[in-house]
């Protein structure tokens, strides 16, 4: 009988620590997620910040009347060449 209440109680141990190490992992995996989420917000807006530069660029070079087709690997030429 007293071997059956030590390996209920070592049972019940076990289980507590499988369960508290789940956890651990689970608050380990939350904030590897949040520390990714935070680097993909940066990027994101690193990549904005950059299309509206490069609209501003394009809007200044229409602005002084060069031409050319964008977005198809070609050279920006004067108007008339």
């Amino acid at each position: 009988m007293k071997e059956i209440e030590e390996t209920r109680a070592l049972v019940k141990k076990m289980n507590v620590d499988a369960v508290s190490q789940l956890l651990t992992d689970l608050q380990d995996d939350h904030q590897g997620i949040k520390n990714e989420q935070v680097d993909l917000k940066r990027i994101l807006t690193n990549l904005t910040q950059d299309i509206v530069e490069l609209r501003a660029e394009i809007n200044m070079l229409k602005a002084m009347g060069f031409r050319g087709n964008m977005g198809t690997g070609s050279t920006v030429h004067e108007k008339g060449q």
